[in-house]
């Protein structure tokens, strides 16, 4: 929510942004933080990297995609 915050008091808090679209973000980013503790619990229980390269594998595109969209400033947001 920072990022947002930022963004929208650079832009004068005119480029608006749908409560649902917000909403979707935050849970993503939720899942995701859920999704790498718990590779991280897994690694630990395994004794093993197998977890945390599968978490890496499957969100790393999902993350890529949400590092160079609109409001990143990244190639995509051009």
């Amino acid at each position: 929510m920072r990022n947002r915050t930022a963004v929208d008091e650079a832009h004068g808090f005119g480029t608006g942004r749908p409560v649902a679209a917000a909403t979707v973000g935050l849970a993503t980013s939720t899942a995701s933080i859920g999704f790498l503790e718990g590779a991280v619990l897994l690694s630990r229980a395994e004794r093993g990297a197998r977890a945390p390269t599968t978490a890496s594998r499957e969100l790393g595109p999902l993350l890529g995609a949400a590092a160079t969209g609109p409001d990143s400033g990244g190639e995509a947001g051009r």
